[in-house]
C-alpha cells in the first residue's frame, strides 16, 4: 500500500474541501515517496526495514530470504501471521496466503484422488478391495476362519505363524516368547540361582522371560472374560499360566510384570505380555505407572472401562497382592501408544531404548536359542505336567 496525503498529490488533483478541518501533516510522510507510484520490492524493503512491525508478530523476509519468517522467541513462524509480500502460493499463482491455506490446494487434491481405489487395491485393515481405508466398512466384523488365517499374527491356524515363539500349549491358551523381546537372556545363567539383576537389557532367566499367553481361539479382548468373579476354561487356564510362569521367575528373584492392550477392533488377537522385573523395582510399579498417565493426560481406574468402544491397557503384579489397574484408551484416540505397557517396564528397567520391539527384533537362529534355553528352565514349571 502507497500512503500519499492529499496534500502531496502530484497532479493537483486535491482540492480544498477534500482535506478535513485542522488536519496535520501525515506522519509517515517521510518514509514514502512524493509521488503515488508502484514501488519495486527493493525499494518497499527499504522503506519496511525502518518499521517496527513486531506487535503484529510479523517480520518482513531479509534479502535474500523470499519465504520470509514470522516473529517469535525461537525464530518460528507464529500461527496466523500473514506470509511475505513478495510470497505468491505455488498452487494458484496469487499472494496474500500461505500454500496450505490455498482454496484451491483441496480441491486439487480431491481431483487427483477417486472416491474408488484403483484395481488391485486392498484395504490393509479388511483385505478387501473397493474401499479406501480410512473408509473401511468392515473394521467391526467378526472373521470368518479363513480370514483369520490369512492375516492374524497369533491364530495357531495360519500357516505363517511364527514357530520359533511357541514354548508350550494348553487347551485353551498357548505361551510364547515376545517377538523382539523387552529383555534376553544372560549367558551364564542357571536354573535354580538367584541372581542380583537391578536394571538392564540382560535378564538372569535363560532366554530372557519375556513371555506372552494367547487364547487359541480368536479373541480381540479378554475384558468380558476376566472380569468378574465368574469363571471358563480361558480364565482358569491363564491364571495357570501366569502362576507357572511366577513360580519361574521367583527363582531368579523376579516378579512378572502383567498386561494386556486392548483396541476396540475385533480382528485383533490380543495377548497377554508378561515381562519379568526385579524385586527390588516391583515397588517402582505404581509411581512409574502414574508418572506416565500424568504425562500423556490419561486416566486410570481399578476396573475395566464400561463403554466397549473405549480401550484399555490393563497392568497387574500378582506377588504383591496389588488389584489391577487399568489406563483408559478413550474411543477415538487414535495417538495412543499400543506399546504403553512396554513402555513402563523399559522405564522401570532402564532401557528406554527398547521401548519399540521392531527394533529389538533378532535373527531365527537367535529367536530359537532364547526359546529353548526358556523351556529348559519352564518345562518343570508347566501346569500341563
Amino acid at each position: 500500500m502507497n500512503v500519499t496525503p492529499l496534500q502531496s498529490l502530484s497532479r493537483g488533483e486535491a482540492v480544498a474541501s477534500l482535506v478535513p478541518d485542522n488536519s496535520t501533516e501525515n506522519p509517515y510522510k517521510a518514509h514514502f515517496p512524493a509521488s503515488n507510484m508502484i514501488m519495486s520490492n527493493e525499494e518497499l524493503r527499504k522503506i519496511m526495514s525502518g518499521i517496527d512491525l513486531s506487535g503484529i508478530g510479523f517480520r518482513y523476509p531479509a534479502k535474500g530470504n523470499s519465504r520470509g519468517k514470522r516473529d517469535g522467541p525461537d525464530g518460528k513462524r507464529r500461527k496466523g501471521a500473514p506470509p511475505p509480500l513478495d510470497y505468491v502460493c505455488k498452487v494458484c499463482k496469487i499472494s496474500g496466503h500461505w500454500i496450505s491455506d490455498c482454496p484451491e490446494r483441496t480441491q486439487k487434491e480431491r481431483k487427483t484422488r477417486s472416491e474408488v481405489p484403483p484395481e488391485g487395491y486392498l484395504c490393509y485393515k479388511c483385505r478387501k478391495p473397493g474401499h479406501w481405508k480410512e473408509k473401511c466398512p468392515n473394521i467391526d466384523i467378526v472373521f470368518n476362519q479363513a480370514n483369520i488365517a490369512e492375516v492374524c499374527w497369533f491364530c495357531l491356524s495360519n500357516p505363517k505363524v511364527d514357530q520359533n515363539l511357541i514354548v508350550a500349549i494348553g487347551g485353551e491358551a498357548y505361551v510364547a516368547m515376545a517377538k523382539g523381546p523387552l529383555v534376553t537372556g544372560s549367558s551364564g545363567a542357571q536354573s535354580g540361582k538367584s541372581a542380583v539383576w537391578e536394571q538392564g537389557e540382560a535378564s538372569p532367566i535363560p532366554g530372557g522371560g519375556h513371555a506372552m499367553i494367547v487364547p487359541i481361539e480368536h479373541v480381540s479382548s479378554l475384558r468380558d472374560i476376566m472380569s468378574g468373579d465368574q469363571q471358563n476354561d480361558l480364565k482358569s487356564e491363564i491364571s495357570k499360566w501366569i502362576q507357572s510362569l511366577t513360580a519361574l521367575y521367583a527363582e531368579y528373584d523376579c516378579v512378572p510384570l502383567i498386561f494386556e492392550v486392548c483396541r476396540h477392533a475385533l480382528h485383533v488377537h490380543t495377548t497377554i505380555q508378561v515381562v519379568p522385573i526385579p524385586k527390588t523395582k516391583v515397588d517402582q510399579v505404581k509411581p512409574t505407572l502414574h508418572t506416565m498417565t500424568r504425562e500423556d493426560r490419561l486416566l486410570t481406574q481399578s476396573n475395566y472401562p464400561r463403554d466397549k468402544k473405549d480401550g484399555y491397557v490393563w497392568f497387574s503384579t500378582p506377588t504383591t497382592g496389588a488389584s489391577q489397574i487399568c489406563v483408559k484408551i478413550p474411543a477415538g484416540e487414535k495417538k495412543f501408544n499400543l506399546q504403553y505397557g512396554r513402555r513402563l517396564a523399559a522405564r522401570i528397567l532402564g532401557i528406554p531404548s527398547r521401548e519399540d520391539w521392531k527394533t529389538c527384533e533378532v535373527s531365527d537362529d537367535e529367536e530359537i536359542r532364547q526359546r529353548d534355553a526358556f523351556i529348559k528352565v519352564f518345562s518343570k514349571h508347566e501346569f500341563l505336567n
